[in-house]
């Protein structure tokens, strides 16, 4: 089940540097399995730029990656990291990379997209919620609605100032991504990219533009 870890090392332009490792999956067919290009450059948004929130969900955390690296930075904050697929097999490898990076602030937790009984319970027992995590939860249209869904509830249920910090890998139904925004009362709002030259992956500089097809949204819910 278990790949040897993988090193990173993100640094923001004030020096702050934060080492990691990251343990994927050998499960080739599985989505959630490996380390995507969006959680690179949502983790180096959250070391630049993102400022502490009380309680963070991250939503479709994979191997853990952003969450980890939220818990990391901001070692006073709440981060509760959740996905949904193959359970057992997840569990065990998200609760070992939080192991692993010694976040004590960092928990997980199942969560099925579309399942508003479960994440209104979560909001009970954890929340509300500061700050919503996705890094390509968009990547079938197929999931839109459960994910958008349960976003926008997330959301509804946040605290006043609540909002998401999404990212997506380019695709051919990125012109589609309006609908289902509007469909589920949100606004996005498109977000600079963070400067992530100075990620170091595996001992080596990643290369140039290996992030040109990452978009990052702020996302927040419409008043009804």
């Amino acid at each position: 089940m278990k790949k040897s870890g993988i090193s990173f090392k993100l640094q923001s332009s004030s020096g702050d540097t934060i080492p990691l490792l990251i343990e994927e999956r050998d499960q080739s067919d599985e989505y959630g399995a490996i380390i995507w290009p969006s959680a690179m450059v949502t983790s180096c948004f959250i070391v630049e730029y993102e400022n502490t929130a009380a309680n963070v969900l991250e939503l479709g955390c994979g191997v853990g990656l952003c969450g980890i690296t939220y818990a990391l930075k901001h070692p006073s904050s709440n981060v509760i990291l959740t996905d949904g697929s193959h359970e057992d097999m997840w569990l065990g490898a998200v609760q070992q990379n939080i192991k692993n990076n010694n976040c004590d602030n960092a928990s997980s937790q199942i969560l099925n997209w579309g399942c508003g009984a479960d994440l209104r319970q979560l909001i009970l027992t954890s929340g509300p919620f500061d700050l919503i995590i996705a890094s390509d939860c968009l990547f079938d249209e197929e999931s839109f609605d459960s994910f958008l869904y349960t976003l926008s509830l997330a959301l509804s249920k946040g605290t006043p100032d609540c909002r998401a910090l999404v990212a997506y890998n380019r695709r051919d139904d990125e012109h589609q991504l309006d609908f289902y925004f509007k469909k589920w009362s949100l606004s996005a709002t498109r977000l600079p990219l963070p400067n992530c030259n100075n990620i170091i992956h595996e001992g080596k500089r990643l290369p140039e533009d290996w992030d040109s097809t990452v978009i990052l949204w702020k996302v927040i819910r419409k008043a009804d």
